[in-house]
């Protein structure tokens, strides 16, 4: 059995990870253009879709706080949370 700082760390670390692969599927699935990431990131700022990109990306954090919450793995849910709490940050202060 793990300890419960173990499994909170693996759980944000996990949070943090997870929605940028999400993310990155996105933009690789609907952006064909020959731009660089950093000029597109920068368009999406200004255009204020990157507030959108971000919460779009939390989508696999929402489903994890569910199937954590069923199985009762609260341990995992914190984690799950505080990194739901920094990407809210990263989207409505950017």
């Amino acid at each position: 059995m793990q300890k419960p700082v173990v499994q909170f760390f693996v759980a944000v670390l996990a949070g943090l990870v997870v929605p940028l692969i999400f993310a990155s599927i996105f933009y690789k699935s609907f952006y064909h253009g020959n731009d660089r990431l950093g000029d597109v990131l920068e368009f999406f700022r200004v255009s204020h879709v990157l507030t959108n990109l971000i919460l779009i990306s939390m989508i696999p954090n929402f489903v994890a706080v569910f199937l954590l919450n069923m199985f009762d793995k609260w341990h995992y849910l914190r984690g799950v949370f505080v990194s739901i709490m920094i990407y809210l940050c990263l989207a409505f202060f950017l």
